[in-house]
This record gives C-alpha cells, structure tokens and sequence, in this order.
C-alpha cells in the first residue's frame, strides 16, 4: 500500500486534557502510526540511526520508524491538496523540471535568487505572488512534526502523479531524521486514485469499528466520550474524498 498506517489499540489511546476532565474525540481515536511505501524508499518514516538515538534517550517510547501521530492529519492533509494534485502545472513549467530533476528542488531558491535581482520591488513581489503558490499547494503538510519531511505531490499530464521528496540537511544533533533523503518517484494516475481510494476506505472501515465499539465500551469510564457526537462525525467524515474529488475538475 502506497499509505502504510494502523492505529493504536483502545485501551493504548491516551485521553486529552489532565485529570480530572479527560476527553477524546473521534480526531483523538485515530491515534496511530503510518507512513509513505514509495517504491523501495518510505516516506514519513524515520532513519534507523535516529530511532537508535531516541531509543536511548526516551527508553519504552520510540520503537517504531513510523510516524507516532493522529493517522488523520495525513487524511486531512492528503484530501486538502488533492485537487491541486490531480491538476496538472503548466507546460513550461513541467518541461523544465522534466530536463532537470533537482529543478523542483531549487525552485523556492531561484525564485527567491531571480527577485533579489529585479529593480522594481513591488512588480517582482506581484510575480512572486503567482509563482510560488503553486508548488506549496501541492505540498503534503507536516508542520506538526518536529523536524518535518518535506513531501509534494503532483502532476505534469493526466496519465502519471509524482511523489517528490528533499530531507536534506534535516538533521537532529546531526542526525538525519529521515531514511528517505531526496527523490521522486511516478505512478499512473489510475493506480494513485486507487491507492487513495484503498487508504480512505480503509481507514473509515477501522474508525467505524472503532466507534461502534467505543459506544459499546467506553475505554475507561474516567474519560469523557460522546458517542452520538463521534457516530455524527464520523458520517461527515465518510463524504471527506468525494467532496475533495468533487473539487477537482480533472
């Protein structure tokens, strides 16, 4: 599976706020792990040297390479470019990175470098405005981790979808955090819709289990849970990919 992810067991998910007013919501139940199976190389997942590292300094926490978050803010995130994902980027723009692969990876710096040279500050500013967002729409947000990967997806035609990654230089005590340092890799356009498609079921499937259990049985009665308001969310969030895709012209 291109999105590798599992969640963790009831009884392991922690409550939010302290005691005595412990909470979880439908967000806190997708406590989990997951990562990016891209080819031979993963993404979201940490390098051997600094799981070895953590493994000494926080003994019984880090384990696993997995990314340890919410499994849906990768669900959220991925929905939120999607559209941007499935458009292609201009012509120009996609011949360009084609000749020259390491082209995506400097365009924030030439962008930047091109402006400082322009004598009119607020035309550059204008046309710095058009040529940047583009790319950052089509990055997978991962601001929540500390010492975030660097991950976009996007296309050049309607045939094929990119996967583009640069971990370069993100380091922890001189550690790289990542196992996947920089690279791209391209599927069909068929097989990506389907691996999403696979990851949003999937993963509906394990919350609607989760939620009827935890209706059933409260994983400690000490935590506060809605169960109406968790079944009520988690309908809303079963129409998450058609409305992305709805947005999608492509």
């Amino acid at each position: 599976m291109l999105f590798d992810f599992h969640l963790r067991a009831l009884e392991e998910v922690h409550p939010w706020v302290t005691s005595p007013d412990l909470y979880l919501s439908w967000f806190g139940f997708t406590d989990g792990f997951y990562r990016l199976q891209i080819g031979s190389d993963l993404l979201f997942n940490y390098s051997n040297e600094f799981v070895d590292h953590c493994a000494k300094a926080f003994p019984g926490v880090y384990s696993e390479p997995f990314v340890d978050y919410y499994v849906v803010r990768l669900w959220e995130d991925l929905l939120e470019i999607l559209p941007d994902v499935l458009e292609p980027i201009p012509k120009e723009l996609a011949d360009w990175f084609t000749q020259d692969e390491s082209a995506w990876f400097n365009w924030e710096r030439n962008v930047l470098d091109w402006l400082e040279r322009q004598p009119d500050e607020d035309q550059a500013i204008e046309t710095l405005d058009l040529v940047m967002p583009w790319q950052n729409a089509r990055c997978l947000d991962a601001a929540y981790l500390q010492n975030s990967p660097r991950i976009w997806i996007w296309c050049a035609d309607l045939d094929s979808i990119n996967i583009s990654w640069d971990n370069t230089g993100i380091l922890f005590e001189g550690i790289p955090v990542w196992s996947a340092s920089r690279g791209h890799f391209s599927m069909s356009r068929d097989r990506f819709l389907q691996e999403v498609h696979t990851f949003h079921d999937q993963f509906m499937r394990l919350m609607a289990e989760r939620v009827y259990e935890v209706g059933d049985r409260l994983p400690s009665p000490e935590i506060q849970v809605d169960p109406q308001r968790l079944m009520d969310e988690h309908l809303d969030r079963e129409t998450g990919l058609y409305y992305a895709l709805r947005k999608s012209p492509y």
